[in-house]
């Protein structure tokens, strides 16, 4: 079916697309690391307003809820599927994996930190564990998109794919 995009909208990358929703997650990363990384100078700046607790409350429900359905995709779905085809990439998807738990771990301190702020308990965030935090998670999803993604386009056929979101858009449908 031919969609017709008004002109000036952009479609959002759909299940049927699955290295495409993946690219646009990694956009909402940086998005969301962005605004992460200008907490702490905001909060030294103007303390706990209410556009900050609504930025705190943005930035934990991306990485509560959008960025461990995004690690799932990878890890139950895209990564397996790559292996059968590029066993090569072995090394690399382990790396990748260990950064997820790192990258998960690194955010339940952090996120308690934010709860704390949020809540008005705390007047500041860890400048260091945030730019930290921060660049790691940039770092990770650039070598995704450059390795992985550009692999899985080249290796998986695109009935594969497709397949692939298929799990994805049932992963989101349970979440909710």
């Amino acid at each position: 079916m031919i969609q017709i995009t008004p002109i000036g909208q952009v479609l959002a990358p759909s299940f049927d697309h699955p290295i495409e929703m993946l690219e646009a997650c990694h956009d909402k990363v940086r998005h969301f690391t962005h605004q992460l990384a200008q907490l702490p100078a905001h909060l030294d700046q103007f303390g706990i307003t209410d556009a900050t607790i609504q930025t705190i409350h943005g930035i934990l429900r991306y990485f509560d809820v959008a960025a461990p359905l995004h690690h799932a995709d990878e890890e139950q779905n895209l990564f397996p599927a790559l292996l059968t085809v590029a066993p090569q990439y072995s090394p690399l998807i382990e790396r990748l994996l260990a950064e997820h738990l790192e990258l998960n771990m690194s955010w339940l301190v952090l996120r308690e930190q934010l709860q704390t702020v949020q809540q008005g308990r705390a007047q500041a965030l860890s400048r260091t564990r945030v730019q930290r935090f921060c660049r790691r998670y940039r770092l990770h999803a650039l070598d995704e998109e450059n390795e992985v993604f550009t692999a899985a386009k080249d290796f998986l056929s695109a009935t594969r794919l497709q397949e692939l979101g298929q799990p994805m858009a049932a992963r989101r449908r349970s979440a909710v």
